[in-house]
């Protein structure tokens, strides 16, 4: 139907920006659920005598009404706009058309939740973020529909392997999986951090490469205290001391994690109705003034610049600042400098990378998720322009194909140059023997390379096709190559 076709487009296409480097606005109406039920009738008409094909063949039926019931067919149409700014940033807004009806449904309500609402999670971000992912996932909705459709499409059996799984999961902690779930709110953020001044150390060979110290800050609205309960009870249990602190107010329970490199000491606190997970204590210290001070991550002027002219009232935003693609490019950097260069085409490989990682530009990005009622809506600014999209999709199977090719070559090259040496060792011990022979030479004794040589079919000591350097030595030993690799069996 032309006209649907021409209807889906502009409402794809007003949601977008003309006149950018990008613009691409696909119709995929109905795509998915005919899929799916060509699939249906192709195996309803089959002939099959098997009981567990026949169940296979319900559980597929099913499977196509529940997907259909709880929203997954609703998607009509997606497109991408991307408009480049004078500062160097780039306007980009992506859209998920759907059918209006299907905005609350189970799949669309736990994916990206109900109406925009203010993010309170962001508050807890400490001023050092520079990579956060906030939205109002619903994991109650998300739950239900698990439990639904196991219940609906998966077989007796199957059905009833899940519901004991549930059971024995809840009597192993002590609390019921529903009440669980239904203590967690739909308010959530996750969040790196890099330190402005401490540093740790990571291996990278056999040298250290320093980077900033980095954390891990996840704050999650809760109902009351189910969770935080549970983690605590599960980590007495363990016999590891918790250790307590105050911090405005709220205490901090902090358990020591022998984790190699990082140091990881888990903390965990509920402030304000939002349960604080934090791979330092320092980081959760940090979230909870940041939050009572109205400080932290969204106060700074980078974060506001960022985020200027986009609504405050949201369904979840994604940030990476400038800082984050700086330190990721520095480590790059120095995990190359560092790495042993063991010849002419090992620099070679090198200058190649560091070439290609000098025309990448730092990414960043300042993102917010809207949910309307006629579809999803992400915008914001970014770094990477439209054509910069179009050329990672354009070289993305290049380099697919390089990186699954080029370490089979090395390997396969590798086996080949192993081969060849050891059948110059079999030469130069077969040259041996006959030198022995002919001079009557006892094990132990030295050899002359020039008696070996005369026995060999080029007259002359062969060349390791790795440049290893070939040893005779005495008779009654077999001759070595410098490379470890190569060895006579």
């Amino acid at each position: 139907d032309p006209e649907a076709v021409r209807q889906a487009f502009t409402a794809v296409a007003a949601r977008l920006d003309q006149g950018g480097d990008l613009m691409v606005v696909a119709n995929v109406d109905g795509l998915i659920e005919r899929s799916m039920a060509d699939m249906v009738e192709i195996m309803s008409t089959a002939t099959v005598d098997d009981a567990k094909a026949k169940e296979a063949m319900a559980a597929v039926n099913k499977l196509h009404t529940f997907l259909k019931k709880n929203g997954f067919y609703a998607i009509n149409g997606l497109g991408m706009s991307s408009v480049p700014r004078a500062d160097g940033q780039n306007v980009v807004k992506m859209f998920i058309s759907r059918d209006a009806q299907a905005a609350m449904l189970p799949l669309w309500r736990a994916c990206v939740g109900g109406a925009p609402r203010e993010l309170q999670s962001l508050r807890f971000l400490p001023a050092t973020t520079e990579l956060a992912r906030a939205g109002t996932t619903d994991i109650k909705q998300l739950w239900a529909m698990i439990q639904k459709g196991v219940s609906e499409v998966a077989p007796a059996e199957a059905a009833q392997q899940f519901a004991q799984g549930i059971e024995g999961a809840a009597m192993m902690i002590g609390v019921p999986i529903d009440d669980l779930i239904g203590s967690i709110g739909v308010d959530s953020v996750i969040g790196i951090q890099f330190s402005s001044d401490a540093k740790i150390t990571i291996p990278a060979g056999e040298k250290q490469m320093a980077i900033p110290s980095p954390s891990l800050l996840l704050a999650m609205q809760v109902k009351d205290d189910t969770l935080m309960t549970l983690v605590k009870g599960q980590v007495v249990k363990t016999g590891m001391p918790l250790m307590e602190s105050q911090v405005e107010g709220t205490t901090v329970y902090a358990l020591n994690l022998p984790v190699p490199v990082v140091p990881v000491q888990l903390a965990m606190a509920q402030h304000k109705g939002y349960l604080l997970i934090g791979t330092t204590v320092q980081t959760v210290t940090e979230a909870i003034k940041a939050y009572t001070g109205k400080g932290g991550l969204i106060a700074t002027e980078a974060y506001k610049v960022a985020f200027a002219g986009q609504p405050a009232k949201n369904n979840g935003i994604a940030y990476v600042s400038a800082r984050f693609g700086e330190i990721i490019r520095s480590i790059q950097e120095s995990a190359m400098a560092l790495a042993p260069s063991t010849g002419a085409q090992d620099k070679a490989s090198r200058d190649l990378v560091t070439r290609l990682l000098d025309r990448q530009q730092n990414y960043s990005c300042a993102i917010t998720i809207m949910n309307y009622k006629s579809g999803v809506r992400a915008s914001g600014t970014t770094s990477a322009s439209g054509q910069q999209l179009v050329a990672s999709m354009a070289i993305a199977p290049v380099g697919m194909v390089a990186a699954i090719a080029i370490p089979s070559f090395v390997k396969a090259r590798g086996k080949a140059q192993a081969s060849a040496c050891i059948n110059n060792l079999r030469m130069l011990d077969s040259g041996k023997e006959q030198a022995a022979m002919e001079q009557n030479l006892q094990d132990g004794a030295a050899v002359d390379e020039a008696a070996v040589t005369k026995y060999l079919p080029t007259a002359a000591i062969p060349v390791c096709p790795k440049g290893g350097i070939y040893t005779l030595g005495p008779i009654g030993t077999n001759p070595t190559c410098s490379d470890p690799g190569h060895v006579l069996p």
